[in-house]
């Protein structure tokens, strides 16, 4: 960081669980390398970084915590809100640009203060509240989806993983001041005695909130079929999330207790370990941005099996960089993963992918992108 560069700000919200500590910490290093000084403020209570009063970066926390109705959980979002303004207007004021991030485009009153303090603003779609809200079939999606459209228009810039996710979240008014920039880091590291992807075990995963716009339930349901064709498959489950008893209720009902594993969640530098055991990846999600995960699976050696939603096809060719499915119906994942588990190409596929993650997902590369784009603005 360079004492002539601009103070940054970063603005995310976690609404619980570790899910959001590793895209946060990307962010958070690419803005560091384009700042004087970077400030964090995030309901994520486990959120880690160098936040020594005498470095050059200031961690602010929130407490979050969501609500079980309709009604108590607006009212503990307006109290964030009322929090997270307070902290800009306050505590962070010295921050000339603001990075609006995980769910940052329900933070309307943090950004109206943020531009009446005539500040920079940048939303950056770690993926859409909206669409998963609606996958989700929650009450609060119409009022969230207002919010959106007005964060949207305040904003100075919006920056997406990829192309095709300007049509997917609905942001097609709002194209002209539209960035596609990825913000992801793969700093995973392979023991050096991992085994090649044809010397692993039938093992398939899946690394996740267990939630329902994440599809894990169909994945948990396309097993009878995937066992049928291969009877030493194994599933591990990592992860966790407000579906996780009917996840064990419905292995059980299924009878693959015996095949499947729940872990809970791993910690970061940890995951390599269970990644390279992996022959495949399974991201059975409805609505995504472009998963860290995703690209830690490839960069172990890993093969990945997506449904093509977000920027999942920005990184995932079908046949050349990985298995795309047509849905995310149990029958399509089975047969996607059939498909990949008997692919005579398998082996160069997961080679293909790797290397794509060792040349793309450097901090350098997305450091000049995002440099890209404050000078834009």
């Amino acid at each position: 960081m360079l004492p002539d560069l601009p103070v940054i700000g970063i603005l995310s919200h976690p609404e619980g669980g570790v899910s959001g500590n590793i895209p946060l910490s990307n962010l958070a290093e690419i803005a560091g390398a384009l700042s004087s000084r970077l400030i964090i403020i995030t309901g994520a209570q486990d959120f880690e970084m160098d936040a020594d009063p005498a470095s050059c970066i200031r961690l602010i926390r929130l407490d979050w915590r969501g609500g079980s109705s309709p009604l108590s959980r607006a009212a503990r979002y307006a109290i964030l809100q009322l929090r997270s303004s307070y902290m800009i207007l306050r505590r962070a004021r010295d921050a000339e640009t603001w990075l609006f991030f995980i769910n940052g485009q329900n933070q309307l009153a943090s950004m109206i203060i943020a531009k009446l303090l005539r500040r920079r603003v940048i939303l950056v779609m770690a993926g859409s509240t909206v669409l998963s809200l609606e996958s989700a079939r929650d009450p609060m999606t119409p009022v969230m989806a207002a919010v959106s459209r007005v964060t949207c228009t305040l904003a100075d810039r919006i920056v997406v993983y990829g192309q095709g996710l300007i049509g997917e979240y609905g942001l097609s008014r709002w194209e002209a001041k539209i960035s596609v920039a990825p913000r992801h880091i793969v700093c995973v590291r392979p023991s050096p005695n991992a085994r090649d992807i044809a010397e692993r075990t039938r093992t398939i995963g899946y690394v996740g909130r267990f939630s329902e716009e994440k599809g894990v339930m169909n994945l948990v349901d396309a097993m009878p079929e995937i066992v049928a064709e291969f009877p030493d498959v194994r599933l591990v489950l990592i992860g966790d999330g407000p579906l996780k008893a009917r996840i064990e209720e419905r292995v059980q009902q299924l009878g693959l207790a015996g095949r499947v594993s729940m872990p809970g969640w791993v910690l970061h530098d940890r995951l390599a370990g269970f990644l390279e055991q992996l022959r495949l990846l399974v991201i059975p999600s409805f609505t995504e941005g472009l998963p860290n995960v995703m690209l830690e699976a490839m960069c172990c050696g890993a093969a990945v099996a997506a449904t093509p939603v977000g920027a999942i096809p920005d990184v995932v060719r079908d046949g050349e960089t990985g298995f795309l499915m047509e849905s995310n119906a149990p029958a399509a994942i089975a047969s996607t993963v059939i498909r990949a588990m008997d692919s005579p190409h398998l082996i160069g596929i997961a080679r293909v992918a790797r290397q794509y993650i060792v040349n793309e997902c450097t901090l350098s590369t997305r450091v000049a992108q995002y440099r890209e784009i404050l000078d834009a603005i």
